[in-house]
């Protein structure tokens, strides 16, 4: 048998099933009866446990709209969700009942959750969302600004409408500002462009009419006839094409306003003037870019960047000039070709208006430096060493994009992924994640960029551009580059809003550090947490009990249960303990879904977030550990013994009777063995020789459950503790002392351990004499309601409460159930239940004792017959919730062995499933769990053959087992 350590810890009563009555009630429930769910809830809450309450109102509202239970169900799932603090959901609930039914408590409820400042808020979104359809969007941007500005710092009970719905109203206006000038500005202008018909062979120009292209004409100059300069070509021989203005495109003429037309007019003279074109090319060029970057009219660019350039007349003499920007080195090879076309003007024409819109194009990705109000104090750029104070989200930035241009930020997301930006090439995108959908655009500069903005600083944006080339970090590209997908990411740098191009919000980051992925989020948040414990001998597999009063559960692979820890931790996080424990088990670990998985196989994955994790727990911790490996369980204390027993009969039995109502079976056992040893004890040497095996029976099914400290506890609380996972956890304990955060508790078992004391829901101050009555009253009902004709179930409830009396220390009552269970003929089934292992020994003890044989008769020797080597005892594998969603088998023989099977599966894991025992409440979980199956699959197995008396049999069995599992689950401290 598994070897007791001294203490069932009461840190280990987050692993009680608590819910069993519950499951049992619900099993019995039909899932479709609404005004049963209903009822079943309400007993929940008058039990105190609102989390079965809202099991079963969930259920209620699972069914629809449609059953007459609806509403009420609701209404008290959104009254929970209120006492967890889930105002937002409880409220939307609340509200949408009360608009589809007519509840008065649910009005109240809502009633009672409105401030003055949340009608007021709930008012302003409401006229905010009449102007956004109404496509007001400048008004709507004005109310939605006002009810977020009403909006509490930290979360309040009142029922305002959400922080993120106000947000995200407020991002879509923006957002449908911008692409409603997009949709409504640019692209018509860009849709609406289409090729001349008239000039698209000659490069926007046509033949002069007046000289027929001759660029000469005929005067009369004092009565003679010379050649004069065409007046209307100016000698060219050629014009402007009239349709489109040498463009070789047009458009509608209503898509441009009078003042886009006057721009994009000036700027065609200009661009085309021909002194301009009589200039060299590196001053030409000049003039265009000069012209581009300080245009401020978006139409008259984005007419440009809409035409794709023909250079019809000139594409040799692009062909010189390489990629843009253009480098001195190609402008002076291309200057000959420029020089050799001195009197060709058409062609120097057709090239600058085609250069026009190349630059102009090219200059897209550069747009966002156009933002007037921008910070550009390049020489005090932070990093994360020294971060801007100023931390936004992307949801914030896209909902005020006007408010935080004019200083530098930081910006937290989750990194999605990042690519080349497909528009030229210099840029990374980043793609950023936040709570909601935002419109910001993330970029770092690549180091391609930086020639092209000392170009630009140089060509006339200095003003625009700045130190940039000089500043910024370039190699950020690398640390982009190496960053994994899915992590929290933190950015530095500037919000750029492009009062020109779209998109419109832009991100300059300068420096970004890469967080945690979700999953080492998760680990981080639960396992920071400093603890002070201290553990002399701990099986390794009761540390789960502990950790989960932080919301954290233990499993083990490959690693044996067994293993004992001495610990102390004062002040160090739940991460570092943790991996000192792996360390000195020779193991590793790794974090799954909310639990601390003990293996020495782990992923390459799980190592890599073990150690992210712990890096981070080792720079925050201060606190004091140490981890040994222990061979030994703690000592039990051994209760009191007289110095020295009396000699006469008559105190020896005194003593003994007094012994066994306090439930010292060693002592009793004394008593008798040295009054059978008296001289005149001969005559009745039967009877106390049966008094002994009766004693020796009780020690031996008693001893391995301990007594509860709170017995002799005068200061005892009973609190409400939510852990870190949310649950719920009531328990009765002593609590030592108390600071502003944390308070240090005392178990029923002695351990001790600190919990947050933000964690307590609730706290009542209880007596002793108010603890000790509550635990005899319970007694007293389990004893009122046994069933005397349940033979094993009784004998099995007899049981229980004999070791609840002991844990409670009522003992006057232990012997006296035992007593009574000795008395069934039956009581060989619970030996047999309890201590398969031990018998053989037990019968035998319980059939001297009772007097069923002889106690002074002989035991036979055993004969020397061969015998068949005995099976290896079974080995359990290490405790586990059991797999209940497997299809039971169809064939009759495999649904009776599957049941037969999970039967004495469910036998082994209730005989290690007494108080005291490792893992006692979790293998009577198991235990519960096989034996329901085992029904299950007899109970089918009787629907296809009624008269099968093995199915009969193992039904009764296994119902009976079922039974006493469950009504167990939760009885004992």
């Amino acid at each position: 048998m598994t070897q007791a350590l001294f203490c069932l810890l009461l840190l280990a009563h987050p692993q009680t099933d608590q819910d069993a009555e519950f499951r049992v009630r619900l099993e019995k429930t039909d899932p479709d009866n609404g005004t049963a769910l209903l009822s079943l809830g309400q007993w929940c809450e008058q039990q105190k446990r609102s989390s079965w309450a809202e099991r079963c109102y969930r259920m209620v509202a699972d069914l629809g709209s449609a059953e007459k239970n609806y509403p009420e169900a609701v209404y008290r799932l959104a009254r929970i969700e209120i006492e967890n603090k889930l105002y937002t959901r409880a409220y939307k609930r609340l509200r949408e009942l009360t608009g589809r039914f007519s509840h008065p408590a649910a009005s109240v409820l809502l009633r009672k959750a409105q401030t003055e400042t949340s009608r007021r808020q709930r008012a302003l979104v409401s006229e905010g969302d009449k102007l956004y359809i109404a496509t007001e969007l400048a008004d709507a941007r004005l109310k939605y600004s006002e009810a977020f500005a009403l909006l509490p710092d930290d979360s309040s009970s009142a029922d305002f409408v959400p922080r993120n719905k106000v947000l995200e109203r407020l991002a879509l206006c923006a957002d449908k500002s911008d692409d409603e000038y997009f949709k409504e500005v640019f692209q018509p202008k860009k849709r609406s462009i289409r090729a001349c018909e008239r000039c698209s062979r000659h490069g926007g120009f046509l033949r002069c009419t007046t000289c027929s292209g001759t660029g000469a004409q005929d005067a009369t100059l004092r009565g003679k006839s010379i050649k004069v300069a065409c007046r209307r070509c100016t000698g060219v021989g050629y014009t402007f094409c009239p349709d489109c203005k040498g463009m070789q495109y047009k458009t509608q003429s209503y898509k441009i306003t009078a003042k886009e037309q006057e721009t994009l007019t000036r700027v065609l003279t200009q661009v085309r003037e021909k002194k301009v074109l009589e200039r060299p090319l590196s001053q030409a060029i000049k003039t265009v870019q000069k012209l581009v970057l300080n245009t401020r009219e978006a139409a008259t660019l984005d007419y440009f960047r809409a035409i794709t350039p023909k250079y019809s007349l000139s594409h040799r003499l692009r062909g010189k000039l390489g990629s843009l920007p253009t480098s001195a080195e190609a402008i002076k090879e291309a200057s000959g070709n420029w020089e050799a076309a001195k009197y060709r003007l058409p062609l120097k024409a057709n090239f600058m208006l085609a250069f026009t819109c190349e630059f102009t194009s090219w200059l897209t990705s550069y747009d966002m430096l156009r933002a007037r109000n921008k910070v550009s104090n390049f020489s005090e750029a932070p990093s994360l060493r020294s971060p801007p104070p100023t931390v936004l989200s992307p949801e914030l930035l896209s909902a005020f994009p006007d408010a935080n241009t004019r200083k530098w930020l930081t910006v937290t997301g989750l990194l999605d992924g990042h690519e080349f930006d497909p528009g030229g090439g210099n840029k990374s995108r980043l793609s950023i994640k936040g709570a909601i959908k935002h419109n910001v655009n993330f970029f770092i500069w690549r180091p391609e960029a930086k020639k092209d903005l000392e170009h630009l600083a140089s060509s006339g944006w200095l003003l625009k551009v700045g130190g940039l080339p000089k500043y910024y970090p370039f190699d950020i590209h690398k640390k982009l580059e190496a960053a994994p997908r899915g992590h929290k990411v933190t950015l530095v740098g500037r919000f750029l809003r492009n009062p020109l191009g779209h998109p419109r919000n832009w991100f300059e980051v300068w420096d970004l550090e890469i967080g945690f992925s979700p999953t080492q989020e998760e680990m981080y948040s639960a396992l920071r947490e400093p603890v002070e414990i201290s553990f002399p001998s701990l099986e390794i597999r009761k540390l789960g009990s502990f950790l989960r009063w932080f919301g954290i559960r233990v499993a083990l692979k490959g690693i044996t249960g067994d293993s004992r820890l001495n610990f102390q931790a004062k002040g160090c996080t739940i991460g570092r303990l943790i991996d000192k424990i792996a360390g000195t088990l020779d193991s590793n670990w790794y974090w799954e879904k909310g639990t601390v998985v003990f293996s020495r196989k782990i992923s390459k994955q799980q190592g890599e977030d073990v150690k992210l994790v712990l890096s981070r727990l080792r720079s925050e911790d201060r606190g004091k550990l140490l981890v040994l490996s222990g061979t030994q369980p703690a000592s039990r204390p051994s209760p009191a013994q007289p110095a020295t027993l009396p000699a006469d009969a008559v105190s020896l039995e005194d003593l003994a009777n007094k012994a066994l109502l306090a439930m010292d079976y060693t002592l009793a056992g004394n008593c008798y063995k040295k009054l059978e040893a008296l001289p005149d004890a001969s005559s009745r040497k039967k009877q106390l020789r049966r008094q002994r095996y009766r004693i020796a029976l009780m020690h031996e099914l008693t001893r391995q459950t301990p007594v509860s400290h709170l017995v002799s506890a005068s200061d005892l609380f009973e609190i409400n503790y939510r852990n870190s996972a949310g649950e719920l956890l009531k328990r009765t304990v002593r609590i030592l002392r108390r600071d502003k955060e944390h308070i240090w508790i005392q178990s029923s078992y002695g351990e001790q351990a600190r919990l947050r004391r933000a964690g307590i829901q609730g706290e009542k101050a209880i007596s002793h004499e108010q603890w000790s009555g509550s635990k005899q009253e319970e007694l007293r009902q389990r004893n009122s309601q046994l069933d005397k004709a349940g033979q094993y179930g009784y004998l099995s409830d007899l049981f229980s409460l004999a070791l609840f009396a002991k844990t409670n220390r009522l003992n006057t009552e232990g012997t006296k159930f035992l007593d009574r269970a000795f008395a069934s003929d039956n009581f060989g089934w619970l030996l047999g239940t309890y201590f398969p292992g031990d018998v053989e020994r037990l019968t035998r003890y319980w059939k001297r004792g009772s007097g069923r044989i002889d106690p002074l008769e002989k035991i036979a020797a055993p004969g020397k017959t061969p015998q068949e080597k005995p099976a290896a005892p079974s080995r359990l594998k290490p405790v586990k919730e059991l797999a209940r969603n497997t299809p039971l088998p169809r064939e009759p023989k495999a649904l009776l062995d599957y049941g037969i099977r999970h039967y004495r599966k469910g036998r082994e894991y209730l005989a290690r499933s007494l108080p005291g025992l490792d893992d006692a409440f979790a293998n009577k979980k198991l235990a519960l769990g096989h034996f329901e199956l085992s029904r299950n699959a007899s109970q089918k197995l009787l629907k296809l053959n009624p008269k099968n008396a093995n199915a009969s049999d193992l039904a009764k069995s296994s119902i009976l087992m079922v039974h006493t599992c469950a009504k167990d689950m939760g009885f004992f401290d």
